[in-house]
């Protein structure tokens, strides 16, 4: 079990570092002097998470052997959120490099670094994965088809990647939570992005306007679970939510990846809605309806 944790805290840092790294090179490609002054900022933060994952993959111990079948799943996810992290991580990384080519060298040596650590975060994530081959996907949930059988073929960790093992992956310092059938599965996802825009009246005249800030974005998930359905992994329990809970009680930010690969960035999450129906004789619900909702995390960057 502490072989899963390790990887799966690994995958933490490298997701955490891959949401400020897409960051910085949104910043750059729209504002080449903010997204400098955003580098300086949070460069440093990025590097040091990025080699914190790479240290931790390098010092993993044992094959895995002996692991119960939830544990190697376990271990494959953790491994499918990383390899997503280290490809976002290397993709912006070389963005960033070309972008600050003509800044100033501390901007340059900063980006160097992110590129160098981003090399090695990929060959440690190779060599850790050669390392765990018995590492698996979780259990499929319905027949795969015949698409899916092939592409199984090409990866022991496809399971964790492909389109249908997980919805969503929030990653917070304390662990990897993932939203699926086997845990909680959501089947409304909505995003409201809003825009600070300063109204001043004027005599006579229609409002004048004023751009003031990005202002904020919000995400709300709404699902359900079936707290004594099976879809082969067994019954996801009651528990799930209180998961949740847990990390909102942390009051840190985390990030959160699609199943497809897309980093969303850093959030907070701010409300969790939960109602019981069909209550058996003990109490115990049959079915837990939810809403999330989680506010995106503002970095912080000094004006260059």
């Amino acid at each position: 079990m502490a072989l899963v944790q390790a990887i799966g805290q690994a995958a933490t840092r490298a997701a955490a570092a891959a949401g400020r790294v897409s960051l910085v090179a949104a910043k750059l490609a729209q504002d080449p002097r903010q997204g400098a002054a955003i580098l300086q900022s949070v460069g440093g933060h990025a590097v040091a998470d990025i080699q914190a994952a790479a240290s931790g993959l390098s010092q993993l111990r044992g094959t895995g052997q002996g692991l119960a079948d939830t544990d190697r799943s376990a271990m494959g996810r953790a491994y499918g959120a990383l390899d997503n992290a280290v490809a976002a991580i290397q993709d912006k990384a070389g963005r960033i490099v070309a972008a600050v080519a003509q800044a100033g060298s501390a901007t340059q040596q900063i980006a160097k670094q992110l590129a160098e650590a981003g090399q090695a975060l990929k060959q440690a994530n190779t060599r850790a994965q050669q390392q765990h081959p018995l590492a698996a996907g979780p259990v499929p949930t319905a027949t795969p088809s015949p698409t899916t059988q092939r592409a199984a073929t090409t990866s022991p960790f496809t399971g964790a990647t492909g389109p249908a093992s997980h919805l969503l992956i929030l990653t917070a310092p304390s662990g990897t939570f993932y939203f699926n059938l086997s845990t909680a599965a959501h089947d409304s996802f909505k995003r409201q992005t809003a825009y600070n825009v300063a109204s001043q009246d004027r005599l006579t005249r229609r409002p004048a306007l004023q751009a003031v800030s990005q202002g904020g974005e919000t995400i709300t998930l709404s699902g359900a679970i079936f707290t004594a359905a099976d879809f082969g992994t067994g019954a996801p329990g009651i528990g799930q939510l209180t998961r949740l809970r847990k990390i909102g009680y942390a009051l840190e930010p985390v990030t959160l990846t699609t199943g497809f690969g897309e980093v969303l960035g850093r959030w907070y999450l701010v409300k969790i809605d939960e109602e019981q129906a069909g209550l058996l004789s003990n109490g115990a619900p049959r079915k837990q309806s939810f809403t999330l909702e989680f506010q995106r995390y503002g970095e912080d960057y000094t004006n260059g």
